[in-house]
């Protein structure tokens, strides 16, 4: 697994996230991917022959917005978009390719003040995504 790389569309985008945020998000995508795969496929640190590398880069990330008064709905429900690829470990062979958007859920919107937590929501579910694209590659269940 590669560490994760952010790529941002402007400077003012890039200095919109404090560094300790990209440093929490960064740190909340690589947990969800070892969690979401866990002992069944275990992260390494070199390639071996029966180990993928896995090259992510988040696009973009959009904060949640609470709007000022409680009974409007969000301004921005946040979310984030990545491009990732598979790759045969030692080969480099390509062996799958994603791009994928998603947006924040509403109720946590209002439920919750943290701006970022839709954004690490969508990182578990690509994780998710992730492990069950593996377990039905690899015929498991």
């Amino acid at each position: 697994m590669d560490p994760v790389s952010f790529h941002y569309e402007s400077s003012t985008e890039y200095s919109a996230i404090p560094p300790e945020v990209r440093k929490d998000l960064r740190k909340a995508f690589h947990s969800a991917i070892a969690d979401a795969l866990g002992n069944a496929y275990p992260i390494v640190d070199r390639p071996r022959p029966d180990a993928l590398r896995v090259r992510v880069a988040i696009t973009g990330m959009v904060p949640a917005i609470l709007a000022a008064d409680p009974s409007h709905p969000p301004v921005s429900v946040g979310g984030s978009s990545m491009k990732a690829e598979i790759l045969d470990s030692f080969t480099n062979e390509r062996v799958g390719a994603v791009i994928d958007r998603k947006k924040g859920n509403i109720q946590k919107a209002v439920d919750n003040m943290d701006e970022w937590e839709h954004t690490r929501e969508v990182f578990k579910y690509w994780a998710q995504r992730l492990r069950n694209w593996l377990d039905k590659t690899h015929k498991r269940k």
